[in-house]
């Protein structure tokens, strides 16, 4: 059944703002609400992403450099690689890191394209006289290696 209709008097008018602060509080916990709908899941695939990679880094051997040698440690040999001046040992480690190394293997051969322009009568394959690398040679190696 229906209630019986009260009279206006029962309604006091509200203070100044309160409409305002009632609506202002609404939009607030709107917004929280919305920003916990996108945080939650972006933070669970954030904390996924950085186990998942934890996981991958544990599962990988540790990188071995080329041939036993790194980067550094060919650039230290090469000018008495490309004399053949080195033994059998770091041959071999020079020559296997240089095939699987295309920067090293590129810096070696602009080292020996060096060495042939200026001796050309040199034959390929067969050690240049001591020395002789190391003047252009070297100057242009350093030019290879700041690219």
């Amino acid at each position: 059944m229906n209630r019986p209709q009260t009279s206006s008097d029962d309604w006091q008018p509200c203070e100044p703002g309160t409409l305002q602060r009632l609506a202002d509080r609404q939009r607030r916990g709107r917004r929280i609400a919305a920003t916990k709908r996108i945080a939650v899941p972006v933070a669970a695939v954030a904390l996924l992403f950085v186990v998942g990679l934890s996981f991958t880094r544990r599962d990988q051997p540790a990188h071995q450099p080329h041939g036993g040698l790194s980067c550094a440690e060919f650039a230290r040999h090469i000018h008495a690689y490309a004399e053949n001046q080195v033994d059998a040992t770091l041959a071999g480690q020079m020559h296997q890191h240089a095939l699987d190394c295309p920067r090293c293997q590129q810096k070696l051969d602009a080292l020996r394209d060096a060495a042939a322009t200026r001796f050309p009568a040199a034959a390929p394959g067969l050690p240049l006289p001591l020395g002789h690398i190391t003047d252009g040679g070297r100057d242009l190696l350093a030019l290879t290696e700041s690219r």
